[in-house]
């Protein structure tokens, strides 16, 4: 028998199991009471109802003894199967039971959605006709058509193209107001760019149209005042791009890429070659010989030289980076030799640029024929 403590098998005349030392005397009795399973093989009490384990009725009520609790607890046996036989037997009498739909007698047919709606029949069918005459479409539920987002989109397509047309046709002539507005606006931020009047022949506001100036007639000191003011504002700028080309150097100086090496120097380059374009129009400026601003030209040619210095320590690092060929990672060291060498020239024009900037902005000295 088995041990109802440990569930080890014992002898069945063992008073005391030998592996528990459980009392099993009573239990030698009642081991007949116990079944098995016939789902999952668990041993199932004999008061037991359905197995506690896979919860299938016990062998006990899988009879037609089976109380009326066990029958509304769902603890009964399943349905029997029924074979093909029977199936087919049970199907067969059903198609005499079920009338068939739209039968030749005239019967009509049960699903007909006119029998089942408050509409009639014809007025279905004018309801087809008014949806376009499509078949198969659901009679009570019309496809809906997004006609308020077709209009929107027109609105809006129509909205954009007046706006288009207002702006070329000017009705009201607005656009040349505008448009003189941003040539005035551009004028006093970029002095230096806006042409010498006069130079092209197109004449000024105190000379007659069509007048024309030779070319390489000395300036005015206005004249020279408007261009020194635009060049002055052009060296303001070059502390800013001096960041921008430290920024790109500490980046990608070593890097193993050497199209990006191209791209992160050209920054550089270009800021020394801004110096030596403001320098040559400098000493390309047609000033009068008894210019007042004659100082004025030397302290910007002195800033850019001093901000062309900076930049050209840069571009020697540079150069030593460019000279690793692709996919070899330059040497740090021998990269920022430059560096090191001209740090001294480097803080020396860093320090007079800085302390120089705004005292030789230019200052307009009054007008001198």
């Amino acid at each position: 028998m088995i041990c109802p403590q440990c569930n080890r098998t014992i002898d069945d005349d063992a008073e005391f199991c030998p592996n528990c030392h459980a009392f099993v005397g009573d239990a030698r009795h009642e081991a007949e009471k116990f079944v098995f399973c016939e789902g999952c093989g668990a041993r199932i009490a004999a008061g037991e109802r359905v197995c506690p384990k896979c919860g299938r009725p016990a062998p006990s009520i899988l009879s037609t003894d089976a109380a009326a609790s066990d029958l509304a607890a769902g603890k009964t046996a399943s349905f029997p199967r029924l074979t093909r036989e029977e199936i087919e037997r049970a199907g067969m009498g059903r198609e005499g039971r079920v009338p068939p739909i739209d039968a030749a007698d005239g019967t009509a047919n049960p699903f007909d959605p006119s029998l089942m709606s408050s509409f009639s029949r014809d007025e279905l069918a004018q309801q087809s006709v008014w949806d376009g005459g499509r078949t198969g479409d659901d009679p009570y539920h019309t496809r809906k058509r997004p006609w308020g987002k077709i209009i929107l989109t027109l609105l809006l397509i129509a909205a954009i193209a007046g706006a288009a047309a207002f702006v070329y046709y000017d009705p009201w002539g607005v656009m040349p107001g505008l448009y003189q507005q941003f040539r005035e606006a551009a004028a006093d931020a970029f002095p230096s760019r806006q042409p010498v009047a006069g130079a092209t022949g197109t004449g000024s506001a105190d000379e007659p149209a069509g007048s024309v100036v030779d070319a390489d007639a000395p300036l005015t000191d206005d004249q020279v005042y408007v261009r020194i003011s635009g060049v002055y504002e052009t060296i303001a700028s070059f502390p800013d791009r001096y960041g921008e080309i430290v920024d790109d150097y500490n980046s990608w100086y070593a890097y193993s890429d050497r199209a990006r090496r191209e791209e992160g120097s050209a920054r550089a380059y270009a800021l020394r070659d801004a110096c030596d374009a403001v320098i040559e129009e400098l000493d390309g400026l047609n000033a009068p010989e008894d210019t007042a601003y004659a100082q004025d030209v030397e302290n910007l040619k002195q800033l850019a030289g001093w901000m062309r210095t900076r930049a050209d320590i840069i571009c020697a690092s540079w150069d030593v980076s460019l000279s690793y060929v692709e996919g070899s990672r330059p040497e740090a060291s021998a990269v920022t030799e430059p560096l090191r060498s001209r740090s001294f020239e480097d803080a020396a024009a860093a320090d007079a640029f800085g302390s120089n900037l705004e005292a030789w902005r230019p200052v307009e000295k009054g007008a001198t024929a």
